[in-house]
């Protein structure tokens, strides 16, 4: 049977790290960490994301609910971020597989100046590759700031 003190007990000595790293990025005590991974309490459920998050896995992992540690198969949120001089501001926040289905249909993500720019840039390997962060910012000279992050 799968055991949560496991999970958390592997994870950090697969990153190296001490529990008084862990407790101190997770805004915890230390004893709270030796607790967790002892067996003797379990972390707050409010927490469980940000542990997901530290570790680089899904909340399901931790649980085992799912093997697959590597989170770098989900979907990402894309934000697009376009600022045209005369223009209204346009923010996209959208999950990239919906991202990419409008894409594939030929929909606009901004004006006509931003979806040239965004149009060259390759998205679908940067996401492939597991990149995260910003991946683009183009400032013109004309004014228009495009930018866009992968998250």
């Amino acid at each position: 049977m799968f055991k949560l003190n496991e999970r958390l007990f592997e994870l950090r000595k697969e990153k190296g790290l001490t529990q008084e790293e862990v407790a101190k990025n997770l805004g915890v005590s230390p004893q709270s960490v030796s607790k967790w991974e002892n067996g003797l309490t379990y972390p707050d459920i409010s927490l469980l994301p940000s542990i997901a998050d530290f570790y680089g896995v899904s909340v399901d992992y931790l649980l085992g609910k799912d093997e697959t540690k590597n989170r770098q198969n989900t979907n990402p949120t894309i934000h697009i971020h376009v600022q045209e001089e005369g223009q209204e501001e346009v923010n996209i926040h959208l999950p990239y597989f919906i991202l990419k289905t409008f894409l594939k249909k030929g929909m606009h993500l901004g004006t006509e100046k931003s979806d040239t720019i965004f149009s060259s840039f390759n998205l679908e390997e940067a996401v492939e590759q597991g990149v995260r962060g910003k991946v683009l910012e183009v400032k013109e000279k004309e004014g228009t700031l495009v930018t866009i992050e992968i998250e």
